[in-house]
């Protein structure tokens, strides 16, 4: 459920993490998607709610298990790809 860490170059001032592209959407995206006229969001179906937040905390349960801590946990750092649900931006880990 994670964007894999695919090389990286740290210990100067040009440092770098090149991790691979997600494609899909962002939770944000996917969110602003059910935009009604009026301009506010209609809510995602429970069950689809209940399986993103699932995938999340799964993730997330993940790196505390190995006494890690993502720092950026936000909508738009949750992709949906077509089978799962990625969690992008693992440079604050």
């Amino acid at each position: 459920n994670f964007v894999e860490h695919l090389d990286q170059r740290t210990g100067s001032l040009d440092g770098y993490i090149v991790m691979e592209y997600v494609g899909g959407k962002s939770l944000k995206e996917i969110a602003n998607a059910r935009r009604t006229g009026e301009g506010r969001r209609d809510p995602l179906p429970v069950e689809q709610a209940c399986a993103f937040g699932i995938e999340a905390l799964d993730a997330l349960g993940h790196l505390h298990s190995r006494s890690l801590l993502y720092c950026d946990f936000k909508v738009d750092n949750a992709i949906q790809t077509e089978d799962q649900l990625k969690l992008i931006d693992m440079g604050a880990v």
